[in-house]
């Protein structure tokens, strides 16, 4: 008797707990009341399904530590009683390398019972309603999910496939069969993709000039921009420059994971070229080739770098670019001078910002915080340093010590940066370091690989903490709010107080923007960066920290002023190489202000500015005006140069310009004004897509004349 109550007690409690489950489920189960009415009566939850857990946790765990360390197409599990391997999985963090990504899981069952016997056992939370699984449950479930995957037939395909080690039925075919046909079936589609875009014909230089001069009456010029999804950025500034190619009439078409638990593959783009039979390609920090060998050659691409990504520092890279192959955007001159790209279709453009998304129609006084800045660079340096030293102790456990040792030197001259120019001195620190007999000629690529993936993102993560932290201590003295925007933030071992969650981009940051006293930017590697710009357009004030490097642009924007030193001053001619050339802060406002923040930041001492004079031998002038003949780098350094009010370089120089800036509300609204005036087309998507399109049409205007 007493084992029949502790039967139904155990039956009872089970059908609770399936009922819980189901209803987390978006399922369609025919006859549902029939079904679990006869599961009921033959219930029989036996403790050994209890005991199982630790064994099939731990069969699953080197999965676990993979789906941990990067994604992978959706994983094909059979079999859910017990629920231990479903429940390690929906339990697995999501992969480090891909922010963002859920990874998808496919439930397959073929018997109903054994599918409630696995959900009435325990209680697997909210996240078994999550859209990243798929079920398929049932005598027919293998067909189903054979039609499913048609559906989807160029995402990656399954991964893994999982059994339980238990399973009672198994669906015909099994997992590991189906596995096997889906990937099968992936690769024949992917194949006759690379047969139809072989067979699409090419077309010569004379047919692609005509192609991008707008001659009337053409089709629409077509624009494909490839991009993942599981990007804080880089995916929104794909969506506003093909924005900015449609205000030019063209069609332009984003390639992207459909949701968050897709991995796209190669055949997503394949099966995009032969169906929008695009003009050009615009892929953000990959070429052509890093696309994939398919790619046709004979269509215009374009590499848009906004990162200095270490893939790109390789000779391999650049010996594989051909004629329509064109770069653009954070060009390192390193580029084209080491690594074989081609200097007549390489480009420096500046980052930009979309002017449609980033308005200031709706200006405001009234400050939500004082003092607001957004960025995803949370993690502490000290945590950084050790990730970096943990993974390389992995590939190369001998260069650990080095490396540390100079990283640890890195700090120590950020943290205490003067008048240095300061990619220079990182550089320094890295050769007489590790290379100071010198550079042999197999280490260049090695070099470029530590400088941008460890040397100058550490150094950039110490100078942007070191900016948020005196912003901190400025704020606790003045009693001002200081809101800390991005990703991980909150868990900031000293900063943690200030943070206030990421902003999506778009409505909540321009917002943002508007409603704050000031928006802070701090980088070794951009001061223009595109924050600054959104910040502008959208009708907010940024502030800048600077280094004496950031100078540059002012410094050759002068020299397009410069006139030659008076006759009786000097022994050279005006046109002697050596003939010392000057402007005058007594008669150029732009001279004044730059020999005052050079010697008001600590970059120049009143000596070295005699008679406040900016000078130049002849033979450097030379060299500034020819680069200011671009109309792109002119207007930057204009820009720039016309930003001297929101500059800083240190804790001091930055509480004095917050204290002017926020207590004086009719000169901050003056200033920003000016700014708006003073952002250059090249800066906003619509005028780098016009630019861009005149680069590739003039390119194809010369190859059609050889």
């Amino acid at each position: 008797m007493q084992s029949q109550m502790q039967r139904k007690n155990r039956t009872q409690t089970g059908l609770e707990t399936l009922n819980a489950n189901l209803r987390r489920i978006s399922l369609d189960i025919p006859d549902v009341d029939l079904k679990l009415h006869a599961w009921a009566h033959r219930h029989s939850t036996t403790d050994d399904m209890i005991t199982l857990r630790g064994p099939h946790i731990a069969a699953v765990q080197p999965l676990i530590e993979k789906l941990r360390s990067q994604s992978y197409g959706p994983i094909l599990l059979e079999g859910i009683s017990p629920p231990w391997i479903l429940e390690a999985l929906l339990q697995a963090p999501p992969p480090e390398s891909t922010r963002g990504f859920r990874q998808r899981i496919i439930v397959l069952q073929r018997d109903w019972d054994e599918f409630f016997d696995g959900l009435a056992i325990v209680d697997l939370g909210e996240e078994l309603g999550s859209d990243r699984i798929e079920w398929f449950i049932g005598e027919d479930s293998a067909d189903r999910l054979l039609a499913w995957l048609e559906d989807r037939i160029t995402d990656s395909p399954p991964a893994f496939a999982v059994q339980n080690p238990v399973l009672r039925a198994r669906s015909t075919p099994d997992a590991s069969a189906l596995l096997k046909q889906m990937t099968d079936r992936f690769d024949r589609n992917e194949a006759s993709l690379i047969q139809a875009v072989n067979e699409q014909p090419p077309h010569d230089n004379s047919w692609w000039l005509q192609r991008f001069s707008h001659t009337d009456g053409q089709e629409p010029l077509r624009v494909l921009i490839p991009v993942s999804r599981y990007t804080t950025y880089l995916r929104h500034i794909a969506s506003d420059l093909a924005d900015a190619f449609r205000g030019m009439g063209f069609e332009s078409r984003i390639v992207c994971e459909r949701d968050h638990s897709t991995k796209m593959s190669t055949s997503s783009l394949l099966h995009e070229l032969n169906r929008f039979r695009p003009h050009l390609i615009v892929s953000i920090n990959y070429t052509r080739s890093m696309l994939g060998p398919h790619i046709p050659k004979h269509i215009p691409h374009v590499c848009w770098i906004q990162d200095s990504m270490p893939h790109l520092y390789a000779k391999q890279v650049g010996s594989q670019f051909g004629a329509r192959d064109f770069i653009v955007g954070m060009v390192k001159p390193e580029l084209t001078s080491r690594y074989g790209y081609p200097p007549s279709r390489t480009r420096s453009l500046p980052m930009c910002a979309a002017r449609s998304k980033f308005s200031s129609e709706n200006t405001t006084d009234d400050f939500d915080a004082e003092i607001c800045w957004a960025t995803h660079q949370s993690e502490a340096p000290s945590v950084m340093k050790r990730d970096m030293l943990d993974s390389l102790a992995q590939q190369s456990p001998g260069s650990v010590d080095r490396i540390a040792s100079l990283l640890d030197e890195v700090e120590r001259s950020i943290l205490n940066l003067t008048d240095e120019r300061v990619h220079h001195l990182l550089e320094e620190l890295l050769d007489s370091s590790l290379f100071p007999a010198g550079i042999p000629e197999a280490a260049h690529e090695a070099r470029s690989h530590i400088l941008h993936t460890m040397v100058v993102p550490y150094a950039e993560r110490v100078f942007r903490h070191q900016t948020a932290e005196w912003v901190a201590e400025i704020a606790s003295e003045r009693d001002w709010r200081f809101r800390l925007y991005g990703h991980g933030w909150e868990q900031h071992p000293t900063l943690s107080a200030y943070a206030a969650g990421p902003l999506e981009h778009g409505d909540q940051i321009r917002d943002s923007y508007r409603r704050s006293g000031v928006h802070l930017h701090a980088s070794i590697n951009q001061t223009l960066h595109q924050r600054v710009v959104e910040c502008v357009l959208s009708g907010g004030l940024p502030l800048c920290r600077i280094t004496h490097q950031s100078m540059f642009a002012t410094y050759k924007l002068l020299a397009t002023q410069a006139q030659p030193m008076p006759r009786e001053e000097t022994p050279y001619e005006p046109d002697h190489p050596k003939s010392p050339w000057f402007v005058s802060s007594g008669d150029n406002d732009l001279a004044a202000i730059y020999i005052d923040l050079m010697i008001r930041f600590g970059y120049a001492r009143p000596d070295q500015l005699r008679n406040n004079r900016v000078t130049w031998q002849k033979q450097r002038l030379d060299g500034y005006r020819a680069e200011m003949e671009s109309p792109t780098t002119r207007s930057q350094a204009q820009l720039f140069s016309s930003m001297y009010g929101q500059l800083f370089s240190s804790k001091e120089t930055l509480g004095a310009l917050l204290e002017k800036t926020i207590e004086d509300r009719q000169a901050r609204s003056e200033q920003i004004a000016r700014l708006q005036d003073a952002i250059p087309e090249i800066m906003t998507t619509d005028g780098f897509a016009r630019e861009l399109i005149s680069m590739i049409r003039l390119e194809q205007s010369r190859l059609a004349t050889l």
